[in-house]
């Protein structure tokens, strides 16, 4: 892009963020009240400015001597109590400076990160971009007042105005710090109400990932930006206190087949340790199980020994069962049926087993374990699935033949493996530059 970016309100949390970001490929000016902060991103981009952008004077000075492209518009003043009238000075008069100063010296975008307190009231219902404003403190009021300002300024450069909710990332947790700074510290936490409250959060990085696509941008655009999944201060909690909290006392009883040795395999468990994928919420339970014998009949082929020798009760590994969906869905699908369930991360199978309990199935053992390993399991199984694994291990092929002596005579064997012709759209998209 290579442009001359005006961002304002620099040394604050979202400012800092969008100026490492944008400087990687552009001429940053870094405005700020304050004094300029250490940045992380091409240093030899950013150009550091204490300015107020109440003070036009010296506003109009940064702007007569540099060449500035675009504005992003991040400073704000939250509500003062003891004095409303600064919160209009910036959020209202500060804004029309730039835009008075946009105009004169022909800036060619014009970005502005507003909120969503200009929505106090209670919706049941989404709100789209016509809906007036509720607000009743004067932050979003001002912003209001800001948004209209833009929209109807003579400046005739291209707009983009941003509503956010409120905006979290790795340095700031907003509302959540405190939520997790009580359960370090062992103290209470206090609920108000139900707990089903919702607040409206959106991530930093996609905030910014979504400015930067606005730059192409013509004309004047409105957006409200955030999740449509939106999550109460109760489901907060849960997922981010107690679920794991479980998860911690689960991992405790899960047995080890055998310590992981092998090179490869502790680098996958290392991988999923940190980030157990998918965290999923949500699993297709088939309403009525039926015997391998059914399904085996409802398909279209025919095993050489026939269907009859597959027990009443059939024996599943599934090796590489992750969080759980695979297991939970193989388990309820099959009647009679008995889960051996392996996978190298702790914290995948604490995840996996805590679903299970929560979904009251009792026919999975959950094991640590890996396939390498599997012949010291001493078991063979009626069914073995394994489905997105092999393609971590260093020799595939090494571990689809551990996977076959776990199989009882005749038994049925289901493999999902990663290819480049069933994921050609994967791999043309390695391709195409992405969003840092």
């Amino acid at each position: 892009m290579n442009k001359k970016i005006l961002i304002t309100g620099s040394s604050g949390f979202l400012g800092e963020e969008i100026v490492n970001f944008f400087s990687k490929k552009n001429n940053i000016y870094a405005l700020d009240k304050e004094n300029p902060i250490i940045f992380h991103g091409n240093t030899n981009n950013i150009t550091s400015f204490v300015c107020d952008i109440r003070n036009k004077d010296k506003l109009s000075k940064i702007f007569k001597e540099n060449s500035i492209d675009i504005i992003i518009h991040c400073a704000a003043e939250i509500l003062d109590e003891k004095d409303t009238n600064e919160v209009w000075k910036t959020n209202y008069h500060g804004t029309k400076n730039l835009l008075d100063l946009a105009e004169r010296y022909k800036v060619s975008k014009f970005v502005f990160t507003s909120t969503f307190s200009i929505f106090e009231k209670n919706y049941d219902s989404p709100i789209d971009e016509k809906e007036p404003s509720s607000a009743i403190v004067d932050y979003g009021k001002s912003k209001y007042a800001a948004e209209n300002l833009i929209l109807s300024h003579t400046y005739k450069g291209d707009v983009v105005i941003f509503r956010c909710p409120v905006v979290i990332g790795k340095k700031r947790l907003d509302k959540l710090a405190l939520l997790f700074e009580m359960v370090r510290q062992g103290t209470n936490i206090w609920i108000i109400g139900s707990g089903l409250n919702k607040i409206h959060f959106i991530y930093s990085v996609d905030l910014i990932n979504a400015i930067e696509l606005s730059i192409n941008l013509n004309g004047k655009n409105l957006f409200n930006v955030g999740s449509d999944d939106v999550k109460s201060i109760k489901e907060v909690f849960t997922r981010q206190i107690i679920e794991p909290e479980r998860e911690m006392n689960i991992r405790q009883s899960l047995p080890l087949l055998d310590n992981i040795t092998n090179e490869v395999s502790s680098k996958v468990r290392n991988q999923y340790e940190a980030s157990p994928y998918p965290r999923w919420v949500k699993t297709s339970i088939p309403i009525k199980p039926i015997s391998i014998k059914q399904l085996l009949s409802n398909l279209d082929f025919s095993l050489e020994n026939g269907v009859n020798h597959f027990s009443e009760s059939p024996q599943i590994l599934i090796a590489g069962c992750g969080t759980g969906q695979h297991s939970i869905g193989t388990a309820k699908r099959f009647e009679n049926s008995h889960v051996t369930a392996i996978d190298l991360s702790l914290s995948s199978l604490s995840y996996a087993k805590r679903k299970t309990i929560e979904h009251g199935i009792n026919n999975i053992d959950y094991i640590q374990a890996d396939i390498l390993d599997l012949k010291t399991l001493g078991k063979n199984f009626d069914v073995v699935e394994s489905v997105g694994v092999l393609h971590h291990m260093k020799n595939p092929m090494s571990g689809w033949k551990i996977l076959v002596d776990c199989l009882k005579p005749g038994g049925l064997m289901k493999i999902g493996l990663y290819g480049e012709v069933e994921r050609k759209h994967i791999v043309k998209a390695r391709d195409i530059p992405i969003l840092q």
